[in-house]
Order: C-alpha cells, then structure tokens, then sequence
C-alpha cells in the first residue's frame, strides 16, 4: 500500500518519533499517549511496546519522545521530559532504563549499540554504552557548532554521526573517545 496518513486517523495523539524495528515493523514514540505503538508495514496497529499498563513505574511513567532500532533489532526509546533512556530486546522485554541528564534531546544509535542523546537546547553530545553507563561527553563547540543547537542525530554503519543543525546544514563526524 502506497499513500499517507494522517497521524490522527492512526491514532495517535502527539507522534514525536518513529522508526522500523528488526522486523520490519513501524515504531511511533507517541508521547501523548506514552506508549511506543507498532504498526505493520500497512499501518495496520500491531500492538504496543509501552503502554501506561505496561509501565513499571505508573507514579512517572516513561513518555518516549524518541526511538530508534539497535544493531540487533531491539528498541531504543528517549524520554526527553525527564532525561531517561530505555532498552527493549527484539521481543519486547526491557533490557534497562537510565537517567542519562540531557532533556529536550535527540536519540541515536550507533552498530556497537552504544546509544547517544544530545541536549536540545546547545551542541553537547553524550555516549552511553548499551548497558546505560556514560562513556563519553563532548561539550559545546566540539564540532563548531558555535552554541547552534542540534535538530536531529544519525550514525551510520561505519560509525559517522551526522548531526542535523538548525541552521539546516548536515555535518558528518568522526569523534574519537
């Protein structure tokens, strides 16, 4: 099925985020619902990761305000109002969640499933292992940024970050540890 569809007919009440997971599912991050929503390749609905059901933690539940597919199938989720990144396996089951300090941020997801976020409001990037635990920060300028903020994150096979910048332009890296 070729065509578009309007995220409310879909559903969906404040879509920050998708990607097509290992099976070849779409991935909606729908913070208005703070659910993780899976489609078919149709848009047939196909279930949920997340759901406030599902939460472990009803008293602050996870709203995924991004999400990206790891090296292995599995999901990766942002939580940009309270800073928290999640881990889910192939099938559905979370690996972990961890407070990781930026807010308002961008998710990316390298091949060695180290993931990385930036802060939304400046050009600081911070890499985390796929366990959670912090491996590296680059701070304002790292790649002459010059305080212009960061709009969206990619890193691709070869491990190049490609940074989105509000100034529209698109600056590929390599950054050491």
């Amino acid at each position: 099925m070729r065509g578009s569809h309007d995220w409310k007919s879909l559903g969906l009440i404040h879509p920050r985020g998708v990607t097509i997971d290992g099976a070849g599912r779409i991935v909606v991050a729908d913070e208005g619902q703070a659910s993780l929503i899976v489609f078919d390749r149709d848009f047939r609905p196909a279930g949920r990761l997340l759901t406030i059901e599902t939460e472990p933690d009803r008293n602050a539940p996870f709203r995924p305000t991004d999400v990206r597919t790891g090296p292995d199938g599995g999901i990766y989720t942002y939580d940009g109002t309270t800073g928290r990144a999640r881990r889910y396996t192939p099938d559905g089951k979370i690996v972990g969640t961890w407070g990781t300090l930026p807010r308002d941020g961008r998710l990316a997801v390298a091949p060695d499933g180290s993931f990385w976020i930036n802060a939304g409001a400046g050009s600081r990037l911070w890499r985390f292992g796929p366990d959670g635990r912090r491996i590296a920060e680059y701070g304002p300028g790292f790649a002459g940024g010059g305080g212009e903020a960061i709009r969206n994150l990619a890193i691709d096979s070869r491990g190049l970050i490609h940074i989105a910048w509000r100034s529209q332009n698109v600056i590929t890296y390599r950054l050491m540890d």
